[in-house]
């Protein structure tokens, strides 16, 4: 497999990680470079870590791994997108709203640890296939690896400096679309596995 396929591979698993990191952009108040980079490295990490176990399991586990990654998947973009669409129909004091939202504990803000490692499963679980793909073909898995990380972390930053671009003055519609948003991810993957595998 070519570089240039490997590039075009790496650009299509890092689209939902786009897709979330737009609406995760959308609910900050303003973009912190800590929240920035943990955002990123996470759903980098864990899109590249996925084709990486399904490159080490081969075609053995195929079979298991596909039977339930995308009710895996729906399951976690359903669970954060219906919390963030509840918190942006829920009035916020001024407080909360001076503070972002800083009650962590009653918040799942896509930021807070918890909430980024099930959307970064969520987002990745799928390309646990990619890699069983290439377990039955040549494939460098240390390049492979690198420009999955880095295409993903390329656009998760994009993603998130457009989601605060435009959802920064929409604070609390922005959470309701961000929360749409990953519950329209579910629905897609579940649709793709379900009618179009």
């Amino acid at each position: 497999m070519t570089i240039v396929e490997i590039i075009i591979i790496a650009i299509g698993l890092s689209m939902d990680s786009f897709a979330v990191a737009v609406s995760s952009g959308a609910v900050m108040k303003k973009l912190s470079m800590y929240r920035v980079v943990k955002i990123a490295f996470f759903l980098s990490a864990f899109q590249c870590m996925m084709p990486l176990i399904g490159f080490m399991a081969g075609g053995s586990f195929a079979h298991y791994i596909q039977t339930w990654d995308h009710w895996v998947a729906f399951g976690l973009l359903a669970l954060m997108g219906g919390k963030m669409l509840q918190e942006g129909f829920t009035p916020h004091s001024d407080e909360e709203e001076k503070n972002c939202g800083c009650q962590q504990d009653k918040k799942c803000y896509p930021w807070h640890t918890r909430t980024l490692i099930g959307l970064s499963i969520a987002t990745s679980i799928d390309a646990a296939a990619v890699g069983i793909s290439f377990s039955f073909l040549v494939v460098n898995m240390a390049a492979a690896t690198a420009v999955i990380f880095i295409s993903t972390a390329i656009f998760a930053v994009t993603g998130m400096w457009i989601g605060s671009r435009f959802g920064n003055r929409f604070r609390k519609r922005a959470e309701v679309l961000g929360g749409a948003i990953l519950i329209g991810i579910g629905i897609k993957i579940l649709i793709e596995h379900l009618f179009f595998s």
